[in-house]
């Protein structure tokens, strides 16, 4: 059973659908206030604001001092020379903006490169929320990552990373988070391994208008620390989600929540459902988000979270979308059973062309004994494969050929389809990709074509795939 926290008071119905920002584009409209955010200035006068790269902090994150190099201030009118983005946000070739060129070259080696924030206060329990733009392009671009450093610690927590190409626009990204301490931003861009053949090919990660908001302006997004966010228990069903920081039952709950867990910060929360009396087999509880504009249909965003489901008696979770409009319903990722004693990512794709809600919904388990939790939701631009493969609904074809081929399989011979097949390998088998896409790992695994010893196709995370059946 876990211990119950302050509950938080229901979150005000916006009379308006809010966006998810799934889509990228090319500017961001003139006009649009800059008001705390780091634009990192024009020609001739770029500026790093309240940013320093490397950062004053950056020798004591390493064991090697060449693991890390300085980001560099540019604009659009040098990326033919220097490299970078054509243009800033705006669609300005003159606007500034930070950026990483990621190729190699003989005898030197490309470096990750870290930006780091001037010293912040503690962001109190309703979080603060970053936001920024972003661009990856280029084959030797590898990842973007945005990281939390306590003054006083060498531990540094993640909160938001992306591996996909924006294939030259600019997307825009939100983290939230919240930090008991004095503390530091750090954004690092990270080139492809020395052993990735795609290495010497031109590059960028580049980050523009960045800057620090309000906890609340995280649309969808919740840790939890400060309530229920944009979230609220709904109306109708058996129970309620609660808050709580820990448990009182260490067969069924989470110890502290997801984020305390990954570094040494004190203190955080999670919304849980408690499966002891009076609750019976079967009762639901649902936790459903404030309505959101239609997604993007060529761009859905992605959504984010860490789930605790440990105990024999542990039952289902669900994620269903809502269609306001019709009120249908459909079920878009699914798990049940005991996940073991851990904190676990999960993420799904969300995709309608008219406003829906986002639904959690958990179902209590036989024997009762296991209790539900879920921590950090964050949503991001982009589409993504839903995690685990088997919280994908039987029709979504979506796979991570992580730990099967979820039901694809070549044509057989005599169908003569085609001339040769997929084979499910691991990374470190074959020269290139180095890793895969979903554990951006050498041990992570793929669909490949291996045509006279000489790779010409690989899959990985695909979630459409007419070549297998």
């Amino acid at each position: 059973m876990l211990e119950a926290g302050v509950s938080s008071e229901m979150v005000v119905h916006r009379e308006r659908p809010r966006s998810l920002s799934g889509a990228g584009r090319r500017g961001r409209q003139l006009g649009d206030s800059l008001e705390g955010l780091c634009d990192f200035g024009a020609v001739n006068d770029v500026t790093w604001c309240q940013w320093s790269s490397p950062g004053p902090n950056a020798n004591s994150r390493s064991n090697d001092l060449d693991a890390f190099t300085s980001w560099t201030l540019s604009t659009g009118t040098n990326a033919l020379w220097v490299g970078g983005p054509l243009n800033d946000t705006s669609g300005d070739n003159r606007g500034g903006y930070a950026f990483h060129e990621t190729s190699s070259a003989p005898g030197a080696k490309a470096q990750l490169a870290v930006m780091e924030s001037n010293i912040q206060n503690p962001t109190g329990a309703a979080g603060k929320c970053l936001k920024f733009w972003y661009s990856v392009d280029g084959l030797s671009a590898n990842e973007l990552r945005v990281k939390v450093k306590g003054i006083d610690s060498e531990d540094m927590i993640t909160i938001w990373e992306t591996r996909d190409q924006t294939r030259g626009d600019w997307k825009e990204a939100q983290a939230l988070y919240t930090f008991t301490d004095n503390h530091t931003i750090v954004v690092e861009a990270v080139p492809a391994s020395d052993i990735d053949p795609f290495n010497i090919f031109r590059g960028h990660v580049a980050i523009d208008d960045l800057g620090m908001r309000p906890g609340q302006e995280c649309i969808g997004l919740c840790s939890f620390e400060g309530g229920m966010c944009d979230w609220n228990n709904a109306r109708g069903d058996d129970f309620d989600w609660s808050i709580g920081r820990g448990t009182q039952n260490p067969i069924t709950g989470p110890p502290r929540d997801r984020s305390s867990v990954q570094g040494n910060a004190l203190g955080g929360a999670f919304v849980y459902i408690d499966s002891s009396y009076p609750r019976r087999p079967d009762d639901v509880a649902r936790l459903e988000s404030i309505e959101f504009q239609e997604t993007d249909p060529n761009n859905p965003p992605c959504m984010r979270f860490y789930t605790f489901m440990s105990g024999r008696g542990v039952g289902t979770l669900s994620v269903i979308l809502q269609d306001v409009v019709s009120r249908n319903e459909r079920i878009l990722w699914s798990v049940s059973g005991n996940r073991g004693s851990q904190w676990l990512m999960a993420q799904l794709p969300l995709s309608s062309n008219s406003p829906f809600k986002v639904i959690f919904e958990a179902v209590i388990g036989t024997p009762r004994l296991g209790d539900i939790a879920i921590d950090d939701i964050t949503i991001i631009s982009g589409p993504c494969a839903t995690l685990p493969n088997e919280a994908s609904p039987p029709s979504s074809g979506d796979c991570t050929f992580e730990e099967d081929t979820c039901g694809w399989s070549n044509p057989a011979l005599r169908n003569r389809l085609d001339d040769l097949d997929f084979l499910r390998v691991k990374a470190t088998e074959f020269v290139f990709p180095t890793n895969d896409h979903t554990t951006g790992h050498q041990n992570g695994t793929h669909n490949f074509i291996n045509f006279s010893n000489f790779p010409l196709f690989s899959l990985t995370n695909s979630t459409c795939n007419t070549l297998l059946t």
